[in-house]
């Protein structure tokens, strides 16, 4: 989806022939299509209406892409028309570019065999896989944009892939870009890539994934983190809303290290403990000063807050929000090295 400077909207897809798009030839080949009109319902007629014959099923959507104009006007529009279209799932996974337009991504990357639908889906795997960032679908957008005023969701942007083409020319791919954040239905500000694992790790989500800090020569150690267990408490001064503590603990391996760390030694583990701590301690700091300087509670703090006393949250003068730029919040992380994964550890 792309918003248009005269108030219309663009809407293109990208289609394979074994996949909800049927060619008469059989042919394989992803199809790319791309309409604009004065709305969304209109741009969906205008691509059946013009392609060629293909059959378009919406039903087979496997991604929305929301393009930067989207973004900085008004996402309203189209997640309402992604609740009201019969033909669209909730459970659809939603990117935003973070520069430029859907239409450039879905029509310019990829190649012949290779569309913005297998790249996207090739995306979402390795997210998945990596479990340092999650991909929200549009049923968790809408759910904390009505809850919470500002919702997250997953960035992505167009890149030179590694890989040729048959006549030299650079093919693009698509990778991931942190997160958006959307305040108000507009777009308010981004979490930069770095900071991205902090917000599965404050949302106690995380998955297996890699994180790498210095040892006590100063080598770079790539730690495994295996399990992440987060608690966040709200202080009260009598009826007031002073604050919050944010509790993280952390169990960690030695995935890779320039030279042996034998973990039998306790001085060891210690500086590894050290280190990881300062590192999470800085990235969870970076998403909650985010956060709170755009005035923006993708977390849903003030859930936290109204569980732990509904009776003084609903009495707070002027409602959370306009406290909690104000808050003090406090990070604390604690952390253990169970094991090594590198044999020459011993």
């Amino acid at each position: 989806f792309d918003s248009m400077p005269d108030g219309g909207v663009t809407v293109s897809v990208s289609a394979e022939g074994s996949s909800g798009a049927g060619s008469e030839d059989g042919s394989k080949k992803p199809e790319r299509l791309s309409a604009s009109a004065a709305s969304l319902t209109e741009a969906q007629d205008e691509l059946q209406h013009y392609s060629g014959g293909l059959q378009l099923f919406f039903g087979h959507t496997a991604y929305f892409l929301l393009g930067a104009d989207v973004l900085n006007t008004d996402t309203a529009r189209f997640f309402d028309c992604i609740e009201r279209d019969t033909a669209f799932r909730l459970s659809i996974p939603v990117f935003a570019i973070s520069s430029g337009s859907a239409s450039e991504l879905i029509l310019g990357a990829g190649d012949e065999e290779r569309d913005a639908t297998k790249l996207m889906h090739a995306l979402t795997q390795e997210l998945r896989l990596r479990g340092d960032m999650h991909v929200y679908t549009a049923a968790e957008i809408i759910s904390a944009m009505d809850v919470n005023g500002a919702a997250l969701i997953c960035a992505i942007k167009c890149a030179p892939s590694a890989e040729a083409a048959e006549d030299d020319t650079q093919m693009l791919t698509v990778i991931a870009d942190g997160y958006a954040i959307i305040k108000d239905g507009r777009l308010c500000g981004y979490i930069e890539p770095e900071l991205s694992p902090a917000v599965w790790m404050l949302t106690g989500d995380m998955g297996i994934s890699d994180l790498t800090v210095d040892g006590s020569g100063g080598d770079a150690v790539t730690l495994q983190l295996n399990r992440c267990r987060s608690g966040i408490t709200p202080r009260w001064d009598g009826d007031a809303l002073v604050g919050f503590d944010v509790d993280i603990e952390l169990s960690a391996s030695v995935n890779e290290s320039g030279r042996p760390l034998p973990l039998s030694d306790p001085e060891q583990e210690r500086v590894l403990c050290e280190a990881l701590n300062a590192r999470v301690t800085e990235l969870v700091n970076g998403v909650l000063r985010t956060s709170q300087e755009l005035g923006a509670d993708f977390l849903n703090l003030n859930y936290a807050a109204e569980l732990d006393s509904p009776k003084k949250y609903a009495a707070l003068g002027g409602g959370f929000i306009t406290l909690f730029p104000k808050l003090e919040i406090n990070v604390s992380v604690s952390s253990r090295i169970s094991h090594t994964n590198n044999i020459s550890n011993g």
